[in-house]
Order: C-alpha cells, then structure tokens, then sequence
C-alpha cells in the first residue's frame, strides 16, 4: 500500500468512527509506560506483555545490580518514574528506597506489588532454621515454642466492635506523606459478647491462611472472608466499605495496626461520619507498636518480623508473580487483558514444568542438605527439599572467626553436602569453609541480575544451570 492510499483510508475510517490503532492492527487499550524496579520482575514483565504493541518496559535498576537492598535512587531514576504510567515492583520489603520519592516524582503513578496476595511465604532462614536433620529439627522446635510463649499470630491486631445493621467506612491514611504500607489483609467475624476475640481467633487463623481476594479503594467487605486491601497512592486517604447485615458483635483482624493510617481522624466510623469505638482489642493500645520505624518507608519489610522477599528464585513462585502481574496489568489495559493472561499462563506452565523437574531432582540427590550464602535460595529449597544447614551471611555481613567456627562445626555435624555462593556475593568465605571442611563449593545462580538484553528464556536457561551444577555437586542417585 502507497503512502497515498494508506494516508486515504486513515481518512476514511476515521470519518467511519475507526480508530487508527484499529488500522495499524494495533489495539485500541491504553498505551503504557511500564517501570520495573528490579530484573527478575522485568524479565517477568517482559513475558507477560510480549506481542502486545504501544507499551514501553524500562528497567530502573541496571540489569546486573542484584538485590536492591542498599540501592539509592539517582536523578535518572526520578526522571524514568516520571515519565511512568506504572511502576512494577518485587514487594514484601525489596524496594525500601520507594516511597516519599516515588509520590514527589509522579503523584500518579500506579504501583503493581507482584508479591499481593501471596501468603505462602517464609521468614529468613538467617533468622529461623528450618532444616530437617537433628539439629533442625531442635531448631523448629524452638521456634514453635517462641511461637506459642509469644502468640505469633499472622494478623498483628484484632479489635471487636458492637455493630448495628448498615454499612461503615474503614479509612487508612497517608502518614508523613506516605502510607505505612501500600497494601494490607484484613477480615472480621462475627463472634459472641463475651471473649469475642479469644472466640473468632482460631476461625481467624483458618481465614488469614487462604488467599485474600483484592479490593481497590473504596470496595466493598462482608464478613468471613479475607480481603487484600489496595492504597491508592495518589490520595492522602483510601477508604473501603464495611456492610453488616444484622446487630451484633463483630471482630476485626488486621496485618498492622490501624493506628498506623491514621492522621487526624478515626479509622472505623458510621456511615455518617460518627467514630466507632472497639469495645475490646489485642493489643489493648492500638497506639504502640514495635515495627512502627520501619512502617513508614520500608513497604512489607516487617511482615511477620523478617518474610523473605526472594520469590522469583523459585519458578512455582515465579509462575504466581506472573499471573499477579497479568492481572494488575489488565485493570491498567482491560482491553488486552486476554493477551496478558494468555502470556503469563503459558509462562506459568513453563515454569510449573520446571518446578517439578527441580522437585524431581530433588528426590534422587544423594545430600540433600546445603550451605547458603544469606536467604537467597530460601524458595528453592522449599521447591526441592533442600535442607539448608547453615547460612555464611545470616546478617548480611561476614561472619567473625567465632562464627566461622561455628559454621565449621555445624557443616561437619550436619553432614552438609556442598557450599554454595552466589554471583553477587565473594566467594572467598565460601572457599574457606569448603577448605576447613572439606566439602565441595561452587555457585548456583538465583537470577537477579543478568545481561542487559537477556533473553525471555533466560531465567529458565539460568535454572536449568543450576540443576546441573547441583546434581554434580550433590550427586544423584
């Protein structure tokens, strides 16, 4: 077609009502400019959005960063966040340099946590051991034991109120400019007048272990269900509705304090703007609470004292990031929400299929029990039944000679099967241990940096690598 003729049918069908991206074979969603903070979530991104034209994906980190645990945003970074239409993020405390910066560069940027709603997550192994041989087992044990003395519970606050009939507004508030977390689980049950939190709590635990089913702002929840309540960032209040069908006494249990999202005004009122007031509540102050430092600019770092953010280093994980993604990017662009899910589901197969092939792997090692450089390979192991024994940066800083010794120790008590290091970090501790011990070392790849135009198939090709590396150090049967 001649630029004549292509320039007199853009003519006609625009006098036709068609659009010109109709035209061109190109869709008529909502073209987006796409920042991804870290690259494990960008190559995710990458796979979700392929095929689909009018979106620009950009990666804020460089590619062969890593984890941002330390990073500080550059003058670069601002112009790219405002220059974004969203912002995609790892979550669950990995991205500590957002926040006030992310709301002064583009107050109407809509960030997408890959990490909402899922609950199957893990606590550092740095903090808690969870091996499976002797000392692992003593080690669960006290865990256990710390959980039950302290009441670990997986909501931190429970409040129950005397409810008539109606629908209420449960507000969360933007605190120092920022909201103390960009998202939050909540649910409430109906209970009776006496001890009504010690008689909701088990149902509570059962509830807080589904999947929570998200809510934007000013939503609507009903009773008995666990909710995954979303901020609006680009608001200094984000309110939702609470219906209650009939009179009674009603428990509220939330991930984090409310007095946390509150600047001025209550949290629970009356349709009519009138405060409610909890006729009980645990802890009995809902005005103290011991992460609240950490609460403002960290995101999800203090879940549950120390959850692991490194999802994307297990695939089955992997395969829950990308379908999050697909469905937050098909709010943004529901006209293309059919590609977006096609992509992630195809993805989440493969990475469903590797998943399995790792477990499988798993079971025929020889040893299966590991040393780790910090938290990083966490997921995997779940995947594969890995017995991590010891870790060499359980504190994110080299271990003193007390500690070397230690892990010398406990390598050789554990009959640990390898070391393992990991590109971002040195391997000279790795090497020491292995010389002490006489264990083999070598590195398994975790996939948070790579090359700057990777692959779509490089995270796969990463994993297939360190099945590899691991059944030649680890042996199989």
């Amino acid at each position: 077609m001649t630029k004549k003729w292509l320039l007199l049918g853009l003519t006609i069908c625009t006098a036709l009502g068609i659009s010109v991206s109709q035209v061109l074979g190109k869709s008529e969603g909502i073209k987006q400019n796409i920042l991804v903070t870290t690259f494990p979530i960008y190559q995710i991104v990458r796979n979700v959005i392929q095929g689909q034209d009018g979106i620009n994906v950009d990666l804020m980190l460089p590619s062969q960063a890593g984890c941002p645990h330390d990073y500080v945003l550059t003058p670069q970074d601002m112009q790219k966040l405002a220059k974004a239409d969203l912002l995609v993020v790892n979550g669950l405390g990995m991205e500590e340099f957002l926040g006030a910066p992310v709301e002064k560069a583009n107050p109407a940027i809509k960030i997408i946590d890959s990490s909402t709603g899922i609950n199957d997550t893990l606590q550092y192994s740095g903090e808690h051991q969870h091996g499976h041989g002797a000392d692992g087992e003593h080690a669960e044990e006290a865990h256990h034991e710390s959980e039950h003395d302290h009441g670990e519970l997986p909501f931190e606050w429970a409040g129950a109120f005397q409810l008539e009939s109606g629908v209420y507004q449960w507000s969360f508030a933007k605190v120092d400019g920022a909201y103390a977390d960009p998202g939050m689980k909540m649910a409430y049950i109906v209970s009776g007048a006496e001890e009504p939190i010690e008689q909701a709590e088990e149902q509570a635990k059962t509830i807080f272990g589904q999947s929570g089913q998200a809510v934007q702002p000013g939503g609507r929840l009903s009773t008995g269900n666990l909710y995954s309540l979303q901020f609006d960032s680009t608001r200094d209040a984000t309110v939702f509705e609470i219906a209650v069908d009939q009179s009674g006494t009603y428990v509220f249990f939330t991930e984090h304090m409310p007095s946390e999202f509150e600047a001025g005004e209550h949290f629970f009122k009356t349709a009519g703007g009138k405060d409610v007031e909890p006729v009980a509540q645990e802890p009995e102050t809902g005005h103290t609470h011991h992460h609240a430092e950490t609460h403002q600019d960290h995101g999800h770092q203090h879940h549950n004292g120390g959850v692991n953010p490194h999802l994307f280093v297990s695939p089955r994980m992997t395969a829950k990031l990308a379908m999050n993604i697909a469905a937050e990017l098909s709010k943004a662009d529901p006209n293309n929400a059919a590609i977006y899910f096609n992509n992630a589901q195809v993805y989440a197969e493969t990475m469903n299929k590797l998943a399995d092939d790792m477990a499988a792997l798993g079971k025929r090692l020889n040893n299966n029990r590991i040393v780790q450089p910090h938290g990083i390979f966490d997921y995997l192991a779940r995947d594969m039944d890995l017995e991590i024994v010891a870790v060499m940066l359980a504190h994110g800083q080299e271990p003193s000679a007390s500690e070397m010794m230690q892990l010398v120790e406990t390598i050789k008590e554990t009959h640990a099967g390898a070391i393992f290091t990991e590109p971002q970090y040195p391997e000279k501790i790795g090497k020491t241990l292995s010389k002490e011990t006489g264990i083999p070392v070598a590195l398994l790849d975790p996939a948070e940096s790579g090359p700057e135009n990777a692959p779509l198939t490089y995270y796969e090709m990463v994993m297939r690598q360190n099945m590899k590396t691991l059944e030649s150090t680890l042996g199989a049967k």
